[in-house]
């Protein structure tokens, strides 16, 4: 190379060097002028930047809009349907309630994935529970001041449930924040295919398929038309057989009884790549396809099950939450339509296994007419039920001290298997308590009832221990 070539290339560096400096040094033009003054693909790409940051600062803004939403609505359903007595005694706690609420939700999200909505994180699934098992009852209650199980509860301890709700909910959403403070972010991990749902088809629906078969062979139906209790029944009694018996007969059982949710977690992430390769090609159509096979696919689980509907809601809800986590983020105006659904079909389903005897059809039109009912006690039941139980457990411990460590040391030791702790059979338990004074002669025969979780922290601390016991 020339000399001079050399020095054109020496004054070339020197002129982009100080290109480079002034540019650094001068103030940048506003957004709109370099919209307008850039290159054809700079544009695209500005306009893309802008797309993309739009609808980050719309997921993240829908932690906010959906617990204002929640509470507005709430408030006027509260104003519209609850007499001004009622309002007077409990008002001020139910206000309580649903600020914790929508505290404790924002709190939820804001330790999220960037600080965004995200279906694939369970801590807004738990919250939305909470909102059908503790708000929704409250809300009920205001307005018919009835509960199941003929419970009698008063407006002093109404008041004093729906602050412990709060204070559950404000325990909850800071554990909650606690754990996720320093995990990895891995809803942003993406793999480049995703594998085929088939051999987790299979895995699913064998269980069900070999069922099916053998009440085929011994003379039943396709479709069986045991109730469930009836069939809750049978599986103590053989859980009860085997335990007498011994032995590997013993051993199996208790086999069979740790592996039983695999074929739901197999369906629940078959269905959920299913969803994810739908969501991949950003086509609605094929979104809502792949959704109505998912509902075909619960709708024969069911079925041809036991009547049992958490394992069937549980597939759903993990599909969903494993193709946000894979796929997403799913929108919530595209997936709420089936997540209403799934709430409807889990009541409907509520009714339906009860006149399972009586045929499909038949069971479903005694279904649809008790969903129908106009006694809002008996159309709520399925979850103003959890406040009959906190009522009793409260009302049962109020006037006893609390247990303190011994509950959470019992609690503890409640992992040991009874074989190695015969002693654990003879505590106190919550769940034991509310069936034997919820079905009385029917809890001596095996049935029972789910505990409380504010009933627990009530037991263990009173209502401090309420929110201690949420937060860890």
């Amino acid at each position: 190379m020339s000399v001079n070539s050399n020095r054109r290339l020496g004054h070339f560096g020197a002129l982009t060097h100080a290109s480079a400096t002034l540019r650094d040094t001068l103030p940048r033009p506003p957004l709109w002028l370099r919209y307008f003054t850039a290159a054809p693909e700079t544009e695209v790409l500005l306009h893309m930047s802008n797309l993309q940051s739009h609808q980050r600062a719309e997921r993240r803004q829908a932690h906010l809009w959906i617990p204002v939403g929640v509470f507005t609505l709430s408030a006027l359903f509260g104003l519209a349907t609850i007499s001004w007595n009622v309002l007077i005694d409990v008002g001020a706690s139910l206000v309580f309630q649903l600020l914790c609420w929508s505290v404790g939700f924002i709190i939820i999200v804001s330790g999220s994935t960037r600080h965004q909505f995200r279906l694939g994180d369970p801590g807004p699934f738990v919250f939305a529970i909470c909102f059908l098992y503790l708000i929704y009852p409250s809300l009920v209650w205001c307005r018919v001041q009835r509960l199941p199980f003929n419970i009698v509860l008063s407006a002093t301890d109404a008041a004093l449930l729906f602050k412990l709700h709060g204070l559950f909910l404000l325990g909850l959403a800071a554990g909650y924040r606690t754990s996720r403070a320093d995990r990895r972010e891995f809803m942003d991990q993406r793999p480049q295919t995703l594998p085929s749902p088939g051999p987790l088809l299979v895995l699913a629906f064998s269980v069900l398929a070999v069922g099916t078969i053998l009440r085929l062979a011994t003379g039943g139906q396709l479709i069986p038309t045991a109730n469930y209790s009836s069939n809750w029944f049978d599986h103590q009694n053989a859980v009860s057989a085997s335990r007498l018996q011994g032995g590997i007969t013993y051993i199996l059982t208790q086999l069979l009884s740790k592996v039983s949710f695999y074929p739901d977690t197999a369906l629940g992430l078959a269905c959920g790549l299913l969803l994810a390769t739908a969501l991949r090609t950003r086509s609605t159509r094929r979104t809502y396809r792949s959704l109505g096979v998912i509902a075909a696919l619960a709708l024969i689980t069911y079925l041809l099950g036991d009547g049992a509907r958490s394992p069937v809601v549980i597939s759903v809800v993990l599909a969903i939450m494993f193709a946000d986590i894979i796929a997403g983020p799913i929108k919530l105006k595209t997936i709420a339509p089936a997540i209403a659904l799934l709430l409807l079909a889990f009541m409907f389903a509520g009714y339906f296994r009860t006149y399972r005897d009586q045929g499909v059809v038949d069971a479903a039109t005694l279904a649809v007419q008790d969903l129908r009912s106009s006694d809002e006690q008996r159309t709520s039941g399925e979850f103003i039920s959890m406040l009959s139980k906190e009522a009793a457990i409260v009302d049962l411990y109020r006037q006893t001290a609390p247990e303190g460590v011994t509950y959470l040391f019992q609690s503890v030791l409640e992992l040991v298997p009874s074989q190695l702790l015969p002693q654990k059979l003879d505590w106190d338990r919550t769940a034991s308590t509310l069936s034997q004074a919820f079905l009385r002669s029917g809890a001596d025969l095996g049935a029972g009832v789910a505990g409380t979780n504010i009933g627990d922290g009530y037991r263990f601390a009173g209502a401090l221990g309420v929110a201690v016991l949420a937060c860890i």
